[in-house]
């Protein structure tokens, strides 16, 4: 069984908050300050404990009934039953040894949840292969899986004028749609934020939109990057999962990219499958469409942490 410490209260004069933000209720024991109100159970910072299991404990059988924080009192806090919120920032540093264990061979000493993302990406793709995705959804399915396993931010906004399609923050877990009406469901279900996301943000929003993507150099193409076609107004998009230079080439430049993608709009119905592609084809349109190599906008998902 989990508990947490005791902890030592404030007593200043007319300050009525305590550990974790949460109210102190004296009623019971006095001005002692060890009795929290966490909104749906009380905890008793005297013997460490609480007065009663985890409202939603029938929905997470593996946790022990009465853990607090997901057993992570340093980097998180008590969400009063409800159980996902970010805690890091794409730019922080990966010090978290779930995480680090997480990512594995490819993790480094001072390694940003930024730089993790190319080390997962391609991870990712290959997990959603032969499932059935149109291209943006599956762009966008392992990036919010990505974000959700390690509790980082997602915040998707149009950029469009009057009609725009609505804004997310994985923080909410919710959206109010283009009528005013609000949709919600379960903290802790990402796939949900993706299919959403998918109603209204696709391929093109992630080729146009600049508050999702920021356009990057082919010539510094990572794992992790986007690379987005426009076929005269018909977009298509795909998550780079692999990056070579000819074993020949000597100038440190790399040549062609592997994608895991989903179908093109049209061919639904067809399972997300490996392709490689030449950069350089790619580059000069010999697809027959304008590309650009991207990247997410974590900078914009932090900064509306």
């Amino acid at each position: 069984m989990n508990h947490i410490p005791s902890i030592a209260t404030n007593l200043c004069s007319g300050y009525r908050f305590g550990f974790n933000g949460q109210e102190k209720d004296d009623e019971v024991t006095g001005q002692t300050g060890s009795h929290l109100n966490f909104k749906f159970r009380m905890y008793d910072s005297r013997i460490g404990r609480f007065f009663a299991v985890d409202p939603l404990a029938a929905k997470y059988p593996h946790n022990s009934t009465y853990a607090f924080c997901e057993n992570r009192v340093i980097d998180g806090v008590e969400l009063e039953g409800l159980e996902w919120k970010s805690q890091h920032k794409w730019s922080d540093k990966v010090i978290d040894k779930n995480h680090i264990k997480s990512i594995g061979f490819g993790y480094f000493i001072g390694m940003t949840y930024q730089q993790a993302w190319t080390v997962m990406a391609p991870k990712l793709l290959k997990s959603k292969e032969g499932d059935i995705y149109d291209c943006a959804n599956l762009s966008v399915t392992v990036m919010v899986e990505f974000a959700y396993n390690f509790k980082l931010p997602v915040y998707i906004e149009d950029y469009k004028g009057k009609d725009k399609d609505p804004t997310f923050d994985n923080d909410k877990y919710g959206y109010k749609d283009n009528k005013g009406k609000w949709h919600s469901y379960n903290k802790d279900d990402w796939k949900s934020l993706a299919k959403d996301l998918g109603k209204y943000y696709g391929a093109a929003d992630l080729y146009n939109n600049s508050n999702l993507t920021v356009e990057k150099s082919f010539d510094d193409l990572q794992k992790g990057d986007l690379v987005g076609f426009d076929y005269t107004g018909v977009f298509h998009s795909q998550t780079v999962s692999d990056v070579s230079d000819s074993n020949w080439d000597w100038d440190e430049i790399n040549d062609y990219y592997k994608t895991i993608q989903g179908s093109l709009s049209g061919d639904q119905g067809v399972p997300a499958f490996e392709k490689e592609y030449n950069i350089d084809h790619v580059k000069s349109g010999g697809t027959g469409a304008k590309a650009k190599a991207l990247r997410w906008n974590t900078e914009n998902f932090d900064k509306h942490k």
